[in-house]
């Protein structure tokens, strides 16, 4: 795909999905938290529910089967959740880029969520987190028309639904704060 046919916007891929049309992949390296998130999602029944422990293998595996959602770690190795969120993003990573991610961190701070949500994190949640909780913010999320717009070689998520202007400048998340430039 050349650089003028790729979209400029586009709905995230869990938009207008019910939780039982969802296809949902969890990243977390983690065994109990794994088997914790695997017994959480399951009772919302989605329609494909993948785990994996290794960020290298998810991305992969998207690849190959897209998800309409995926919940990650913020702290991981080889690959973090932030690197994770990164690569989808890119443009390369089409149709990824469009999927939103829900990044899970212990003992978040407002630093933490920041660099998550500057990474690429549509959502950031605090862990330990209820069934009940993660349920809302899933059905949020299918509720949620902000648009992803092209900005460079990334899609970042606009912080006003359907493209209403908050009169805000865009801004490279790379540029934004170096340290977390992955490319």
């Amino acid at each position: 795909m050349s650089q003028t046919d790729l979209p400029l916007r586009a709905y995230q891929a869990s938009y207008g999905l019910r939780l039982n049309q969802l296809s949902i992949v969890v990243v977390e390296q983690d065994r109990r938290l794994r088997s914790l998130m695997q017994s959480s999602l399951s009772q919302m029944r989605p329609a494909k529910l993948r785990l994996f422990a290794d960020a290298d293998e998810a991305l992969f595996r998207m690849h190959q089967l897209p998800p309409s959602l995926v919940l990650c770690n913020y702290s991981g190795k080889p690959m973090d959740g932030c690197e994770l969120a990164w690569k989808m993003r890119h443009v390369a990573s089409m149709p990824l880029c469009f999927v939103p991610i829900i990044m899970m961190a212990q003992g978040a701070t407002i630093s933490m969520v920041q660099d998550a949500m500057r990474c690429g994190a549509t959502l950031v949640v605090a862990l330990p987190v209820s069934p009940q909780i993660l349920k809302i913010r899933i059905q949020a999320l299918c509720g949620d028309s902000r648009c992803f717009r092209l900005v460079e070689e990334q899609y970042v998520l606009e912080t006003k639904p359907d493209g209403e202007s908050d009169g805000k400048e865009e801004v490279n998340p790379s540029q934004e704060n170096p340290s977390r430039a992955i490319p």
